[in-house]
């Protein structure tokens, strides 16, 4: 009696490691597209930029520099669709 069930509880208990083992969670998000610039014009100590609005996009961040090569720069956040 004993060996039945602990052959049966053996089974079982490989059927349950083999689906913990094979089972995979996959979770992915996708980034909304970068938003293209429709206008830009300088304002007094700076400038404004205009874009279209993305889908799915939550906000949108400017980094910008006065050094060509960004050892320097700014990070602007905002929800809106311009920025100056």
């Amino acid at each position: 009696m004993k060996t039945k069930f602990i052959s049966k509880f053996l089974a079982v208990l490989m059927s349950v490691l083999t689906l913990v083992s094979t089972t995979t969670v996959i979770s992915a998000s996708v980034a909304p597209a970068t938003p293209s610039i429709s206008e830009i014009y300088a304002i007094p100590g700076g400038a404004k930029l205009k874009w279209k609005k993305v889908k799915g996009a939550t906000g949108y961040q400017i980094k910008y520099s006065k050094n060509s090569d960004f050892s320097h720069y700014i990070i602007k956040n905002t929800n809106g669709v311009t920025a100056s």
